[in-house]
C-alpha cells in the first residue's frame, strides 16, 4: 500500500507542478498525501484524497502568482 500512495502521490513531483517547485515545496503536500492514501484501504476515498491534495498544492501555487496548466485534457 506504501508502494502504491508513493506511485500516486509523486504526480506532485511531475512536470505538471515544476514550475511551482521553486516557489513551493511540494515535499508537505506528498507527505500528506502519502499518509491519507495509507489510511485508507478504500479506493474510492484514496481518490479523493489524492484530488484534495493535488487541488491544494494547484490552488497554493496559483496564490503564489504561479500559473500551472494541471487541469486539462491528456493528450
Amino acid at each position: 500500500n506504501k508502494d502504491i500512495a508513493e506511485n500516486r502521490c509523486s504526480i506532485l513531483k511531475s512536470n505538471l507542478f515544476q514550475a511551482c517547485h521553486s516557489v513551493i515545496d511540494p515535499s508537505r503536500y506528498i507527505s500528506s498525501c502519502e499518509f491519507d492514501l495509507c489510511a485508507d484501504a478504500n479506493v474510492r476515498l484514496q481518490n479523493t484524497y489524492l484530488c484534495y491534495i493535488v487541488a491544494a498544492y494547484a490552488r497554493d501555487c496559483r496564490l503564489a502568482n504561479v500559473t500551472l496548466d494541471w487541469f486539462s485534457d491528456a493528450d
